[in-house]
């Protein structure tokens, strides 16, 4: 009997739930895979790079589970359907750019200009600059300074221009009165003859010449090329800018390219303030190749210098920094779909490690083990590590080398074990470089929580963090020392007598840490929520805010506190609470030595108040 490859995939019906069916029949590497149904195909176990013309969402997934583990039919139709939600729930930008042929050349020697442009001018939109020396064709800089912004160039030089040339009526009194004849027919001067006699500015009755005329420029490039071997201070990120011996790797620059935009920055939940310039910034400390920069607007993310290394996100404490590939409320609601067996071990690796696993592994079955593609690993966070523990995996093992590239995943890996075994002392998560990796069965109901946890719907990471340690702290019975979590866990504190509750701190907390009832006129926060960004602290105006860290972490760090109350000024003529009394007292009082200022109308509400302006102007 001919042997054929062999697969699940999932169906709709006519009249009911999706089905799942197998599969057996011939495949082609590099080939499409085709599947003879007449009905829609969801979603089919196999490896999207294998076959990456088939037209049909593949799923490692549902392949090595089906061929690597015991699973029941009806786990192996949950995980189909897991599996075709995340296909789903896939949210990122994809487009084509086409090679952009703008380049900015400086040379010492003219001729050297001539040459490059004789060569590639029909190829390339070229900016050609002299350092030195003067030509009519190009300009001479001076003051020439680079700076690499995002994936392009800006180059800003000062350039003479000694000619107002809309002024100009060309009477030619100019080029008969210079004694050097440094002005050309063509109006150029040549300020290698000029002896700066200013004879020209004179005859000149309509001012168009200033001899000593400057002109600022900045040009944007996606490259700059140095001829010559122009001596030149390049700035520290020089990606942009080649040598003349490097005009090969230039080239090799100039292609059609497909841009996923993976890394998505969700601004709502970010505690980075543009306006303040102030709050976390650790998606820009971690990213190794300048990609995500930061301005008045927030971050922003620079997709062509990104190569989805997944640390921005890995560290981001919010959840602001999300895999469109599989984001945090995608994979909640993924794990949810799941029949997870108790105490089972995860296995996590790309879709290349996953497939050679199944390659030389496909008939070794293991009890109790989950496979799970996931396309980088490095995206993963300590919330993701614990997600995956109070969800019913007693263990999780990630395919990926111990090495200084994934040095962030390697410290999330650390502190979630940390939490772990601080409070059960077990370590579940551990790193294993594939071509070692073998799964270990483990018997089912060994799972260390007697209680497990379905995590609510993602608002931002902190809350859902928030979630897990408290349900993991209640299992304990105990708290959480934190003497390995550095600035991890941090506790604001305010200054009562010094608030005035002008509630600026509220308008930079995306997390809710800091809320107000403005009925009561109490500032309460929620430490478990707080991400320690800083913010507030900076913006409070009596500065009565300081953020320190807490020794112990327990269900009080998750609990809500009021840490400043005032008594309300009401309205005197509908009552309701417009602000504190504390407040409107320093209002009063800086009012009260303006004479002109009628300071009764303070003692109404914004409504009400108006009211009785128009009330005094009538009568």
């Amino acid at each position: 009997m001919e042997k054929l490859f062999s697969t699940m995939y999932l169906t709709v019906s006519e009249d009911g739930p999706n089905v799942l069916r197998d599969y057996h029949g011939k495949l082609s590497p590099g080939g499409q895979f085709k599947i003879d149904e007449t009905k829609k195909v969801l979603v089919a176990g196999g490896f999207p790079n294998l076959t990456p013309d088939s037209g049909i969402p593949l799923s490692p997934t549902l392949q090595l589970n089906r061929d690597m583990t015991s699973c029941s039919d009806t786990a192996m139709h949950l995980i189909a359907e897991a599996e075709h939600l995340r296909q789903q729930n896939q949210h990122y930008h994809s487009y084509l750019i086409e090679p952009d042929y703008r380049i900015c050349v400086v040379a010492d020697d003219p001729s050297s200009l001539d040459t490059f442009i004789e060569n590639y001018g029909g190829i390339l939109e070229i900016e050609p600059l002299l350092m030195a020396d003067s030509h009519p064709n190009y300009s001479t800089a001076s003051e020439l300074h680079f700076e690499q912004k995002g994936s392009e160039c800006l180059v800003s030089y000062r350039k003479r221009s000694p000619l107002k040339k809309e002024l100009c009526t060309y009477c030619g009194a100019c080029g008969e009165s210079c004694p050097e004849q440094c002005i050309s027919p063509q109006l150029f001067i040549d300020f290698n003859k000029c002896s700066f006699c200013k004879e020209c500015e004179k005859v000149c009755e309509i001012n168009a010449i200033d001899i000593s005329g400057v002109e600022e420029i900045v040009l944007q490039a996606p490259a700059v090329l140095l001829l010559d071997d122009v001596k030149i201070e390049l700035p520290e990120n020089s990606s942009s800018i080649f040598r003349e011996d490097q005009l090969p790797e230039y080239f090799k620059t100039l292609y059609s390219a497909e841009i996923k935009e993976v890394v998505c920055h969700n601004n709502s939940i970010c505690q980075y303030s543009g306006k303040l310039d102030a709050g976390c910034s650790r998606c820009i400390d971690s990213c190794p190749y300048g990609a995500i920069t930061k301005g008045e607007s927030g971050i922003s993310v620079d997709h062509l210098l990104c190569e989805e290394c997944g640390n921005c996100v890995s560290v981001c404490p919010t959840g602001a920094m999300q895999n469109g590939y599989l984001a945090d409320n995608t994979l909640l609601h993924y794990l949810k779909t799941l029949a997870i067996p108790q105490g089972a071990e995860l296995v996590l690796g790309s879709e290349e490690e996953l497939h050679t696993l199944w390659w030389y592994s496909r008939n070794s079955k293991n009890d109790n083990v989950f496979y799970m593609e996931y396309s980088s690993l490095r995206f993963l966070s300590r919330y993701h590590l614990l997600l995956f523990f109070v969800s019913g995996f007693s263990k999780v093992t990630l395919l990926i080398e111990e090495s200084p590239r994934n040095a962030f995943l390697l410290r999330e890996v650390t502190k979630a074990n940390a939490i772990v075994s601080g409070l059960f002392d077990i370590t579940f998560a551990q790193i294993s470089a594939p071509s070692e990796f073998a799964a270990t069965a483990i018997e089912e109901s060994l799972h260390p929580l007697p209680t497990l946890l379905a995590v609510e719907d993602f608002t931002n990471r902190r809350a859902a963090l928030a979630q897990i340690l408290s349900h993991l702290i209640t299992l304990a019975g105990k708290p959480l020392i934190n003497d390995k979590f550095d600035k991890d866990f941090l506790s604001l504190s305010c200054e009562e007598k010094g608030c005035t509750h002008c509630f600026a701190c509220l308008s930079e907390c995306k997390t809710r840490a800091l809320q107000t009832d403005e009925e009561q006129l109490s500032l309460t926060y929620q430490a478990g929520f707080c991400v320690g960004c800083g913010v507030c602290v900076k913006v409070c105006p009596e500065n009565v805010l300081s953020l320190g860290s807490s020794s112990i972490i327990d269900q009080q760090y998750f609990s809500r506190v009021n840490l400043a109350q005032a008594e309300p000024a009401r309205c005197r003529e509908c009552g309701k609470v417009y602000g504190s009394k504390k407040s409107l007292e320093k209002v009063l009082h800086i009012l009260s030595a303006k004479e002109t200022v009628d300071v009764t109308h303070f003692e109404y509400c914004s409504d009400c108040r108006v009211i009785k302006l128009f009330e005094a102007h009538e009568s």
